[in-house]
């Protein structure tokens, strides 16, 4: 009895230090007001019915901060279609378990945080009228990316799903992956490429 509890203490051990070796990547700070805004652009999409088929259509995001929430509402516009339309729900993006992992409403758990970056470049302008330097300005622009990895299901089918988020002063790509359980490999569902 002795052995088998010391066994179990060891795997527990074991198994609580793996995943936090695994959480070691962090939400960079200001990343979710890096998502804030109303942003257009496209999406491209794998067909449920084969996931082979490839289908692009013009979207629309308007997204704000309200209780430290991004409020997320979501504009679509079918391929060979005028009419603009609004999405029937409205979606809500979370910072949980300090920093190490993202809630996105319509998934059953958290994201996991497994990649982040960001890198700041400094700009600086000069005016100059008649050979004479009139003004000078600096700015700097941030570019961040987080890589994030949960289980549910996609297409009916028990799945990984991987998001990776790359967001810039005036850009913002969303691409999603998926696994199947049981397959070796992720294929892009879907991928959103806005501008403001």
């Amino acid at each position: 009895m002795k052995t088998t509890l010391i066994a179990l203490f060891a795997a527990f051990t074991l198994t609580s230090s793996s995943l936090y070796a695994q959480q070691t990547a962090k939400i960079p700070d200001g990343f979710l007001e890096s998502m804030q805004g109303d942003w257009k652009g496209k999406l491209t999409y794998t067909d449920y019915q084969n996931d082979a088929t490839q289908v692009t259509m013009d979207v629309w995001l308007k997204s704000s901060i309200e209780n430290k929430k991004l409020i997320k509402q979501f504009y679509y516009q079918e391929p060979n279609s005028t009419t603009k339309q609004k999405s029937k729900s409205q979606d809500t993006t979370l910072i949980a378990k300090e920093g190490y992992a993202l809630v996105e409403s319509g998934y059953t758990l958290p994201f996991a945080i497994q990649e982040s970056s960001s890198t700041e470049t400094k700009h600086s302008s000069k005016t100059i009228t008649d050979g004479v330097n009139t003004s000078q300005s600096a700015s700097a622009s941030r570019e961040q990316q987080i890589v994030m990895e949960t289980a549910d299901n996609d297409n009916n089918k028990p799945s990984t799903i991987r998001v990776t988020i790359s967001t810039s002063p005036n850009s913002m790509i969303i691409k999603k992956e998926v696994k199947y359980n049981g397959t070796n490999s992720f294929f892009v569902r879907h991928t959103f490429a806005y501008t403001k």
